[in-house]
């Protein structure tokens, strides 16, 4: 009796497993990539082997291919309330992979030196005429009327201004 309670408490929340697979690339920038779906989700993404054995409960499967190390465990879906043992058949996976050899020191660093290398560059004469011309180019297309008739004909170009209808908005802008 106590099993069917727990599935029935379980399937109550399945309305709370997301329809659409959850995909997050460079977790926080450490170079982790994460999905968050169901057993036919992952499967179509053609990441987990062919023999596969999919873990019991709440236990974790870990496996190595040529490039990246593979974590897979089920997971609560976010905002599912009751107990974490009332999840443990529930087919939502956490699936995580990351390259073999990475060193999370020398990635952070690399990409600082990227971050002030831009930096650098925004703040340098160069960098200030690439600013320029690009607000020159902003400032041309504005002002050109033609431009500005043509993309008030297409509609997820059309942009509404404060309470007027897209068309009126634009079309007066190329008067």
């Amino acid at each position: 009796m106590a099993a069917n309670t727990q599935d029935a408490s379980a399937s109550s929340n399945s309305n709370t497993i997301p329809q659409e697979m959850i995909v997050i690339i460079d977790y926080r920038g450490w170079g982790i990539n994460k999905y968050l779906g169901t057993k036919a989700m992952l499967e179509s993404e053609g990441i987990i082997p062919e023999d596969f054995k999919w873990p019991e409960g709440y236990n974790d499967v870990y496996w190595k291919d040529d490039q990246f190390k593979y974590w897979l465990c089920r997971r609560r879906p976010e905002g599912a309330k009751g107990s974490r043992k009332q999840f443990a058949n529930v087919d939502w996976f956490h699936l995580r992979w990351e390259l073999i050899d990475s060193n999370l020191s020398a990635r952070e660093i690399a990409c600082k030196a990227k971050e002030l290398a831009a930096l650098i560059h925004r703040h340098s004469p160069d960098g200030f005429a690439e600013i320029q011309s690009r607000l020159e180019r902003y400032y041309k297309t504005r002002n050109d009327k033609q431009f500005q008739a043509f993309k008030a004909k297409i509609p997820c170009l059309a942009t509404a201004g404060r309470g007027r209808k897209a068309a009126q908005a634009n079309t007066r802008e190329a008067k």
